[in-house]
C-alpha cells in the first residue's frame, strides 16, 4: 500500500512465479489504495511475460494496444504499466513487482527508480519468509519421522521379549536426548543467521540505491542463506542417522569395524563435547568383518553413555575415553577405556546381569550392558568383558572374524 501511495498508482501487486512457470500468483495486491484478495493469471501474451524474463519494463501508455490479448489489462482499463523482476539469492527470477495506471504514466523514470529501490528489499523479505517456511516444514517432517520411528520401534518391541522391549525404550530416551544435543547447534546457527539478516536490513547499513552497496548486501544475504541451507542439510542428515540406528539388522554385512564406531561417536559427539569429555581413537586395523552393524553400534553407545554418566556422577575432571581396535589371533578386539575411577570390585561381576544398575531408578534400567552382552556373545559368538584398570575401567569386545573361520 505504501508503494502504491508513493507512486500514485491505481494497482500495485507483488507476484510470485508458480511451479508450472506459466502462471503467477499475487502475494500482495493493492487496488485504489485498498488491499484486496490476490489473483492468479497466465503470463502468456502479457507484459509480465517480459518482466519474468528478467527485464525491467515500463510502458508509459497504450499498453493494452501493445498487448491486446491480455484481457486482464483490458478489463482493468490499464493505460500505463511498469514492472520489475525479483531475483533470489541464486540470481533467478522468482517474482515481480507490477504497477498499473488507468492513465498514462507522467514520470516513467521516477516510477522505474522507485520500484527498483523496492525490488531488492521485497525480494529479500520474500526469500527470507520462504526459508522460514522451509524450516517450519522441515521441523514438521522431522517430527513426523521421529513419530514413525517411535511407531516402528513400538511394533518391534511388541514382538520381542520383555527385557528387549524395556532396553529399546531406554535407548530411545537416550536417542531423543542425543537428538536434542545434535540439533541445538545448527538450530542456534540458523536463528543467528536469520537475526543477522533482520538486523542488517533494519539497520539500513547498506544503501540499496547504491550499486556497490546493493552488491555487498546481496553477497551478505547469499552467504547467510547458503549457511542456513547447510545447517538444514545437517539436520536432515542427523534424522537419517537416528532412523538408521533404529532399523533392525536383517542379516550380517561385511563392513569395516571402524564404521559402527564412527557412527556411534557421531551421535554422542555433541553431548561429549558439551561435557568436556575427550575421546581418542587408535584404529590399528583396516579390515572388513561380517557383523550386525547396528548391534555393534548399540553396544558401543551403551558403553560410552555409561562412561559419560559415570563422569558426571563422580564429577571427574579431565575426563577421557580411549577407543582402540586391534587384531589378536583370529579375533578383532575393540577396547574402550576411561579414567572414571573404575567400578567397585564387589559389584563388578554383576554389571552384566539383567536389571542390575548402579544408577538411580530414573536414569537406569539395568538392561543396557545385559543386552550388549547378548548382542556380542549370542549374536556374534564373541566375548564382552570388563575389568578395572588404573584410574578407570576397560571394556573389551572380542569378535571372531566369521568370514575367515573354517
Amino acid at each position: 500500500m505504501q508503494l502504491a501511495k508513493t507512486l500514485k498508482a491505481d494497482h500495485v501487486f507483488i507476484g510470485e512465479l508458480q511451479e508450472d512457470k506459466f502462471s503467477v500468483k499475487t502475494l500482495s495486491y493493492c487496488m485504489d489504495n485498498k488491499i484486496v484478495d490476490g489473483l492468479e493469471y497466465i503470463l502468456k501474451n502479457s507484459p509480465c511475460e517480459v518482466v519474468y524474463d528478467g527485464k525491467v519494463v515500463v510502458y508509459p501508455k497504450n499498453v493494452t494496444k501493445i498487448f491486446p490479448l491480455d484481457q486482464d489489462l483490458v478489463n482493468l482499463k490499464v493505460e500505463g504499466y511498469a514492472g520489475i523482476p525479483l531475483f533470489n539469492s541464486k540470481n533467478k527470477t522468482f517474482g515481480a513487482i507490477i504497477v498499473l495506471y488507468r492513465k498514462p504514466i507522467e514520470n516513467p523514470d521516477f516510477v522505474s527508480s522507485i520500484i527498483t529501490l523496492f525490488a531488492n528489499q521485497v525480494a529479500n523479505e520474500i526469500e527470507k519468509q520462504h526459508y522460514i517456511k522451509e524450516i517450519e516444514t522441515l521441523n514438521k517432517t522431522l517430527k513426523s519421522k521421529i513419530e514413525k520411528i517411535n511407531e516402528e520401534i513400538e511394533k518391534n518391541n511388541q514382538k520381542e521379549k520383555m527385557l528387549q522391549r524395556q532396553s529399546s525404550l531406554a535407548q530411545m530416551g537416550e536417542m531423543i536426548s542425543m537428538i536434542a544435543h545434535q540439533w541445538r547447534q545448527p538450530l542456534s546457527a540458523i536463528n543467528a543467521s536469520v537475526i543477522a539478516i533482520q538486523c542488517t536490513t533494519a539497520s539500513e547499513r547498506f544503501d540499496l540505491s547504491d550499486k556497490n552497496d546493493r552488491e555487498q548486501f546481496l553477497q551478505f544475504l547469499d552467504k547467510k542463506y547458503n549457511n542456513i541451507i547447510e545447517y538444514l542439510q545437517g539436520l536432515s542428515e542427523t534424522i537419517d542417522d537416528f532412523r538408521n540406528f533404529f532399523k533392525p539388522d536383517k542379516q550380517k554385512e561385511l563392513v569395516n569395524l571402524q564404521e559402527p564406531i564412527n557412527r556411534a561417536l557421531k551421535i554422542v559427539e555433541n553431548s561429549m563435547n558439551s561435557k568436556g569429555i575427550e575421546v581418542n581413537c587408535d584404529f590399528q586395523i583396516d579390515e572388513q568383518i561380517e557383523l550386525y552393524q547396528n548391534e555393534i553400534m548399540q553396544v558401543i553407545l551403551n558403553i560410552l553413555k555409561n562412561s559419560e554418566d559415570n563422569f558426571i556422577e563422580k564429577n571427574i575432571q579431565n575426563s577421557k575415553i580411549d577407543i582402540t581396535i586391534y587384531k589378536q589371533n583370529d579375533n578383532y578386539v575393540i577396547s574402550i577405556k576411561d579414567n572414571g575411577g573404575g567400578i567397585p570390585q564387589d559389584i563388578l561381576p554383576n554389571i552384566f546381569d539383567p536389571y542390575f544398575s548402579t544408577k538411580n531408578e530414573k536414569n537406569g534400567t539395568g538392561l543396557g550392558l545385559y543386552m550388549s552382552k547378548i548382542m556380542i556373545e549370542e549374536h556374534h559368538n564373541g566375548k564382552l568383558k570388563a575389568e578395572n584398570i588404573e584410574n578407570g575401567v576397560e571394556f573389551n569386545i572380542n569378535i571372531k572374524n566369521i568370514s575367515t573361520s573354517p
